[in-house]
C-alpha cells in the first residue's frame, strides 16, 4: 500500500470511530439518491440527541393527524429531510404546510423560516435558482396536538 492510500484508510476509521462513539453511523452511512431526501428523525423538538430513525423519501407529504408513523418517538420530535435536487433556471414556488414549526433551506438560502408551536398554516415563497444540482434542507418539528408537515 501506499503511504497516501494508508493515511486515507486511518483518516476514514477515525471518523467513522467518532461517529460511533456520538451515535451518529446512520448519520453518514446512508446515500442519498438526487431528486429523493434523506429523512432522519430525533425524539426531541430541537433536533437534537440520538437519532431514532432514518430512511430515505421520495417527498415530503405528511399529514399524522394524532397518530405518528410506527417506530417514531412520542411527541414532541423533530425531522431534518435533506437531498439534492436538479432544477433548470428559474423562479420555482416553495410552498411549506406545517403544524408545528418548519424552516426550509435551497442551498445556503433560509427561504421559509417558521419555526414555533402553530395551527396549521401554509406558507410559500418564489425562489430563484440557477441551473444545476442544489441542496434542499427542511427541518421540522412537532410539539402538541396534530401533525403536518407538506413541502412542494
Amino acid at each position: 500500500m501506499h503511504l497516501r492510500s494508508i493515511f486515507r484508510l486511518l483518516l476514514a476509521v477515525s471518523i467513522l470511530a467518532g461517529c460511533v462513539a456520538l451515535g451518529r453511523i446512520g448519520a453518514i452511512a446512508q446515500t442519498i439518491p438526487t431528486g429523493a431526501f434523506r429523512e432522519t428523525v430525533y425524539a426531541s423538538a430541537d433536533l437534537s440527541g440520538a437519532v431514532r430513525s432514518q430512511r430515505t423519501v421520495n417527498a415530503i407529504a405528511f399529514d399524522y393527524g394524532t397518530t405518528l408513523p410506527a417506530g417514531w418517538p412520542a411527541r414532541p420530535f423533530s425531522v431534518r429531510w435533506e437531498g439534492d435536487f436538479t432544477f433548470e433556471a428559474g423562479t420555482y414556488r416553495f410552498t411549506a404546510r406545517t403544524d408545528d414549526g418548519m424552516r426550509v433551506w435551497v442551498g445556503d438560502s433560509l427561504v421559509i423560516d417558521q419555526w414555533r408551536q402553530q395551527a396549521p398554516k401554509t406558507y410559500t415563497r418564489d425562489v430563484t435558482v440557477t441551473a444545476g444540482t442544489h441542496r434542499v434542507k427542511v427541518e421540522y418539528n412537532d410539539v402538541a396536538g396534530t401533525g403536518v408537515a407538506r413541502l412542494s
